[in-house]
């Protein structure tokens, strides 16, 4: 049996932690999970965890101006920079907010937020008849372009370009 990459090992459990803990936090009210989606091995780049944390704290200033936060959390882990946010929102009302978060935000291409019930139940765009996310490169969905239609590098120059973008309209 061939030994796994030790990189690649500690991304593993990174996000075997975050499932887990998206668990233990669910149970308190809806949950919405923030990464990135960051191609490639390095997922804690500087840049990216400044993106990450810029997201965060406008996310976190408007639920809590919206009176809805309940518990907040980020965390730094090998699978890049995560924040959990457990609100009194309605699961389907805190996914559209997420989607609208993934579609209207200059680098909304590139965050992953992430919606649990009370239940642990995932809600996530099939249930609210949504089509599923496009492909970072071209318009395919994402889930038939996941494994290895375009290059790594192709991905990570694309999702650069979003980032270089963003920062300078700042």
């Amino acid at each position: 049996m061939k030994a796994i990459d030790p990189v690649l090992r500690a991304i593993l459990d990174a996000r075997e932690a975050r499932w887990l803990r998206r668990r233990e936090l669910c149970g308190d009210g809806a949950l919405l999970t923030l990464v990135m989606n960051v191609p490639g091995p390095q997922k804690n780049l500087p840049r990216w965890n400044e993106a990450h944390r810029a997201v965060t704290d406008a996310l976190k200033k408007d639920m809590q101006e919206r009176r809805c936060l309940l518990f907040f959390e980020k965390r730094e882990a090998p699978a890049g920079s995560e924040s959990h946010f457990v609100t009194d929102m309605p699961p389907v009302e805190l996914k559209k907010y997420a989607v609208r978060l993934e579609t209207e935000h200059p680098i909304g291409r590139l965050l992953d937020a992430d919606v649990m019930d009370t239940q642990g139940e995932v809600v996530d765009r099939k249930f609210l008849g949504l089509p599923p996310r496009r492909c970072l490169c071209c318009d395919r969905e994402v889930g038939m372009c996941v494994r290895g239609r375009h290059a790594p590098e192709e991905l990570l120059r694309r999702a650069e370009e979003l980032l270089d973008a963003w920062r300078d309209a700042r």
